[in-house]
């Protein structure tokens, strides 16, 4: 007879993932199923990776976790992020009516997190073409299911688009690997206990304006598929996103969410310590020391990488 696990905490702290450990080898678990959001497949992943089990993922968001062998532990040093084999689920249950109970504003949230995963792969350090287009995909049926859903969220057929687009961003992710924007959340995020999806939707269009002029023919083609208002990707991208996120009801800035300020300058010498292969040229340090000040004021009036947090 299987055991239910229900306790899970956004950021899988290590001393619940090893008390799940625990509670798996106790039941003599030979398969784990997650059913859940980012959150819960997560934990089921750090329990797979240290148990050896199979695992079966069945997402009622669109956080993507069920499409990348990305697993990840928090604890008080903050978030370790890792990637195994065995932290890819074997099997992946996309049914759209499980969504069905999400506010609208978590299911905005969570979709905004999967539309990182196909911004972030685009400079990812394995992108390929192959990889962009599944990310340019998966955005284009995103974009106008986060926009149906806005208007309805019980549209089921939006519901379907989006959990599609989730998947696939997570294949283009997986694929590319994660890029500077993920790395920047992660940080911030793990280091001061912040909401995961809500982090990703205030820090994409900063990063996006920062990244997106050094990939012009990608750019394009992403803007497309989001559906953005004509123009130079590097500003049609994040007025789309910031806009998506305020009708998730996501806060403008970092701040708004508990990040100290105190904490700008920190966390953003620890991303850029560790910048990811493939990360463009233009993501310096200084640039990083703006795009984390910007997002934690929720400046939202910037030219690009050179504009700096408000005084």
């Amino acid at each position: 007879m299987g055991r239910h696990w229900a306790d899970v905490t956004e950021h899988v702290p290590l001393s619940l993932a090893r008390q799940a450990r625990a509670a798996a080898r106790d039941a003599g678990a030979r398969v784990l199923v997650a059913l859940g959001g980012g959150s819960a497949i997560g934990l089921a992943k750090a329990v797979a990776v240290g148990e050896g089990l199979p695992l079966v993922a069945i997402p009622t968001t669109y956080a993507g976790s069920a499409s990348t062998s990305v697993w990840a532990t928090s604890d008080e040093h903050g978030k370790t992020t890792r990637t195994s084999p065995e932290a890819l689920p074997g099997t992946v249950v996309l049914d759209a009516s499980l969504t069905l109970g999400l506010p609208r504003h978590t299911s905005l949230a969570s979709g905004l997190n999967a539309v990182a995963h196909c911004v972030d792969a685009m400079w990812g350090p394995a992108t390929t073409p192959v990889t962009r287009m599944t990310a340019v995909e998966g955005a284009r049926l995103l974009g106008p299911a986060l926009r149906r859903l806005a208007e309805d969220q019980d549209d089921v057929p939006a519901r379907e688009d989006a959990l599609l687009g989730a998947h696939l961003a997570g294949v283009a992710l997986d694929l590319a690997g994660a890029g500077v924007h993920h790395k920047l959340c992660h940080v911030v995020a793990g280091r001061h206990g912040l909401p995961h999806a809500a982090t990703h939707a205030i820090v994409l269009p900063h990063v996006a304006a920062v990244c997106l002029p050094s990939l012009p023919d990608g750019g394009a083609a992403l803007a497309a598929a989001l559906g953005t208002s004509p123009g130079d990707p590097a500003r049609t991208i994040p007025t789309t996103l910031r806009r998506l996120a305020r009708v998730a009801g996501v806060p403008a800035g970092l701040a708004e969410l508990g990040m100290p300020e105190s904490a700008i300058g920190a966390d953003a010498d620890a991303v850029a310590d560790t910048l990811p292969t493939g990360t463009p040229p233009a993501v310096d340090r200084d640039a990083l020391h703006r795009v984390v000040a910007d997002a934690w004021a929720g400046a939202t009036d910037r030219t690009g990488p050179t504009m700096g947090r408000p005084r």
